[in-house]
């Protein structure tokens, strides 16, 4: 009897041990179908505390594109035409709270630049490691189909470009997608493995993350990959200029999130990533040490591959 059991332990660990050991090979394939649909959710919150005050400021954009795949280049390349099929934003702040949801009829001078948006199209390629090599097309709008005189005046048309662009661009949009950056390593992984990326978060706020990726584990076909970061101040970073302003940041935080790759095309099906971020913003304009205060910052980006 007891020789039994120690054979029953034996497989047991046995078994145990070819599944834990077994390797798994991340790659970029070709995606589910040919043409497809990410929801991209960013929100963002701002809490600026000085001695008399608290102002917040809060954000959540809702962007959907439109992949179709146009050619795959080679092995290792695929080329993609991506198009903004809608857009939602809303604002609040003490100022001047914002509505735009592309689905409606909108008014205002700003919904008009947004409807500019809708439909629009531009190329995208990725490697077979994930990596994002490179966006092109997208500010083509602002050269061309921007500057109609149905929409602007030649008063606020350059307010509005300018709104926009901060917005939408060839940067905006690479910096958005910068999770499909996974930059696979070429090893193959176990669960429990984990490779590190760095990344810039929040470029205009001087912020970089070291990411750490571990696979947890496997599941339908569909990875688990657990995201951890730590957030640091980048030191190249020199401020940036607002009106008659000029600002430094000394942010840092942690980031926490979780990826759903589906191990047969290594297409992300949803991936959820938080940040908290605290520290000071000094503003420099008339006093040249600057008035210093708190900030804290929270953000939440959400990817969907949806049905539409």
């Amino acid at each position: 009897m007891q020789i039994k059991k120690f054979y029953i332990l034996l497989s047991l660990i046995f078994f145990a041990q070819l599944a834990f050991g077994q390797k798994y090979q991340f790659r970029m394939n070709e995606p589910p179908k040919d043409s497809f649909f990410y929801r991209v959710t960013e929100s963002i919150d701002f809490f600026i505390k000085s001695d008399e005050s608290i102002d917040t400021s809060m954000e959540l954009k809702v962007v959907d594109y439109k992949f179709l795949l146009k050619a795959k280049t080679s092995d290792t390349k695929q080329n993609f035409d991506v198009t903004i099929k809608n857009i939602f934003i809303t604002k609040s702040d003490a100022e001047k709270p914002f509505l735009y949801d592309s689905k409606k009829i909108n008014s205002g001078v700003s919904a008009k630049g947004y409807d500019k948006l809708i439909n629009h199209n531009f190329d995208v390629n990725f490697d077979n490691l994930g990596n994002l090599e490179t966006i092109s097309g997208f500010n083509t709008i602002y050269e061309k189909d921007f500057g109609g005189a149905d929409a602007f005046s030649t008063i606020d048309f350059g307010v509005v470009k300018d709104q926009v662009k901060s917005q939408f661009s060839n940067q905006t949009v690479e910096y958005v997608m910068r999770y499909f950056r996974y930059n696979y390593i070429e090893d193959s992984l176990e669960v429990g493995d984990y490779w590190m990326v760095t990344d810039t978060v929040y470029p205009s706020y001087g912020v970089i993350s070291t990411m750490t990726y571990t696979l947890k584990e496997i599941k339908n076909n569909i990875a688990y990959l657990e995201i951890k970061a730590d957030l640091k101040k980048d030191p190249n970073f020199k401020g940036i200029d607002m009106d008659m302003m000029h600002l430094k940041f000394n942010l840092q935080g942690q980031q926490e999130g979780l990826v759903l790759l589906d191990m047969n095309t290594g297409w992300v099906r949803k991936m959820s990533v938080a940040q908290r971020l605290t520290g000071k913003m000094t503003v420099f304009f008339i006093d040249p040490q600057g008035v210093t205060m708190k900030i804290e910052v929270k953000g939440a980006t959400d990817y969907d591959m949806i049905n539409y």
